[in-house]
């Protein structure tokens, strides 16, 4: 016997006491979604609260930034790589990197926290709003997700997501042209200086074309792009020195690490660890963020790989030719 509920049009339900939606609402218009999908980048309004939270965090940061180098690694050490606590370029910029809650009682970590929070949820909004023109569920972050839209406690439950915090040095301080790893990134800055590439004005220029949005900006990471099997574009940055240097909040949303990723949603076949998928991902990608001397090393690297892929084509197309 079916005892499922039967709508009854005299019910409460009639009356407009319906229950919460079980997905969140639309965020952007179709014209920001299609934008989106195409430049990889949208400047975009934040929410009252994340705007709130937002400014309150760039305050600690300007105490935790003033304080001598040797405090600042005590209180946050680095880790091989860039990817966690306090590190610095000399002549061009510092920046503070949290994966997970390191100091409890920290109010800059109170914070954080509640920045983490609000960018993971404006952010998988918008991740809901790309399903939905792609025929998806919203349901299909769910397991991608996992973990990452709040600041872990402690490092065993860390992911990929990252909350990035920057001071970039006056006249100096800069990032080259890159996209991120990822999802989304929200970026917030306290100045101008973030410039993103137009890309249709590029290709119908023929030349690059940047752009400097006004206030905070989403961009498209690699794992979106390749999720969509390159139907939506990464978006294209880079920060430009300016007079007075600014400081800048970064939320990088990744996929986590707790649930391997079906790739049949996607058009693919099976399921991938996640830590594969982002391995495979990082491949052919400079950290913008890495000292000079490291940038310069995977850029050549980088450099022979593509030398290589690029005789093993011209060795394959001179064996086919004739062929078919």
């Amino acid at each position: 016997m079916d005892e499922r509920p039967v709508f009854n049009p005299g019910s409460e339900l009639q009356r407009g006491e319906f229950l919460p939606p079980p997905t969140p609402p639309p965020l952007l218009s179709q014209a920001a979604l299609h934008t989106l999908i195409r430049q990889g980048w949208i400047p975009l309004t934040l929410p009252t609260h994340l705007n709130t939270h937002t400014a309150a965090l760039f305050s600690e940061l300007k105490a935790y930034f003033a304080l001598p180098t040797a405090s600042k690694r005590n209180i946050y050490p680095p880790k091989p790589g860039t990817e966690w606590g306090h590190y610095a370029i000399p002549s061009e910029k510092q920046f503070l990197t949290l994966r997970c809650t390191v100091h409890p009682d920290s109010t800059l970590e109170s914070t954080a926290e509640q920045v983490w929070r609000d960018a993971a949820t404006l952010l998988h909004r918008i991740l809901c709003d790309v399903a939905r023109e792609s025929d998806l569920p919203c349901s299909v972050w769910d397991d991608m997700l996992d973990g990452t839209l709040s600041l872990p406690s402690d490092e065993a439950d860390v992911s990929g997501t990252l909350l990035r915090m920057f001071e970039y040095e006056p006249e100096a301080g800069y990032a080259g042209e890159h996209t991120d790893l990822g999802l989304l990134t929200l970026c917030v800055g306290t100045r101008p200086g973030l410039e993103c590439l137009d890309m249709e004005a590029s290709v119908k220029q023929g030349m690059e074309i940047w752009v400097e949005p006004e206030g905070p900006v989403v961009l498209v990471g690699q794992t979106l792009r390749g999720l969509s099997e390159g139907g939506i574009n990464a978006g294209v940055h880079r920060v430009r020195a300016t007079k007075e240097g600014r400081l800048s909040v970064v939320f990088a949303l990744r996929h986590g690490w707790r649930k391997e990723v079906d790739l049949g949603w996607f058009g693919g076949e099976g399921k991938v660890k996640p830590r594969e998928l982002y391995e495979r991902l990082k491949v052919g990608v400079v950290n913008v963020n890495a000292t000079t001397r490291v940038r310069d090393n995977q850029r050549a690297e980088l450099e022979k790989l593509r030398a290589k892929e690029a005789a093993e084509q011209e060795q394959i197309r001179k064996a086919t030719v004739g062929m078919g």
